[in-house]
């Protein structure tokens, strides 16, 4: 089985100042710095910050990539935890860091517990687009 590796970017095109995601970005190397670059316009993508997709779904089928914000609950939670996934460096892999507790917990491990016991992961939006929803974790 492969593993589908793809990029999002957070930034803004060179003629413009609207920051935006930019979905399934080229990813080319200048002078020395991986750079994200447009399909469709076919342009870098400048003061970007690159996000890695997990490999991993949500409830709904939507990808998870790190940035996201995910909320992780059962059907009688009434408080369902909430974090960003992170990818940590000394693990080598994609973590959900709930704050303010600096809680972290590998993503892998909570997509196979929704399997075995009825939780469910579900993408909320992002830190770039909605910081705000870390805030109320």
């Amino acid at each position: 089985m492969s593993r589908e590796i793809k990029f999002r970017a957070w930034g803004h095109l060179p003629d413009t100042d609207d920051y935006q995601m930019f979905h399934d970005v080229l990813l080319y190397q200048f002078h020395g710095v991986l750079m994200p670059a447009v399909n469709e316009f076919d342009n870098p993508v400048c003061d970007h910050n690159l996000m890695q997709y997990t490999g991993l779904k949500d409830k709904n089928g939507v990808e998870i990539y790190e940035g996201d914000i995910i909320t992780v609950a059962n059907e009688t939670s009434t408080n369902p935890r909430r974090g960003e996934v992170v990818w940590h460096d000394d693990q080598s892999c994609f973590y959900i860091q709930s704050k303010p507790y600096d809680y972290f917990h590998p993503l892998a491990s909570w997509i196979e517990i929704v399997k075995a016991t009825g939780v469910e992961v579900e993408v909320i939006g992002n830190i770039y687009e909605h910081p705000e929803l870390l805030i109320k974790g």
